[in-house]
């Protein structure tokens, strides 16, 4: 079984992270002690998935609205997590 802390002060962006695989992803991640960046669309399923992962046990948790076929989202994206996680 892998250690719950691999990931402790490592800095996850989960695109498509609202739901379904992404979802799961990003709470697996953030069970091994990632801090966890969702990109998605959607920004009431962006909200749904962080308090999902915040009862979940995640600690770190950030939702940004994300088109990934647009550059300037994604750099909005890594801006807002390195703003937010270092």
């Amino acid at each position: 079984m892998p250690s719950a802390n691999r990931f402790t002060n490592k800095t996850v962006i989960i695109t498509g992270g609202a739901s379904g695989i992404g979802l799961a992803t990003a709470k697996r991640f953030g069970q091994e002690g990632a801090r966890v960046v969702l990109a998605d669309l959607s920004e009431a399923k962006l909200a749904s998935a962080e308090k999902e992962l915040r009862l979940s046990g995640v600690k770190d948790v950030l939702g940004v609205r994300c088109n990934v076929a647009e550059s300037e989202d994604i750099k909005q994206t890594v801006a807002q997590a390195i703003e937010t996680f270092g």
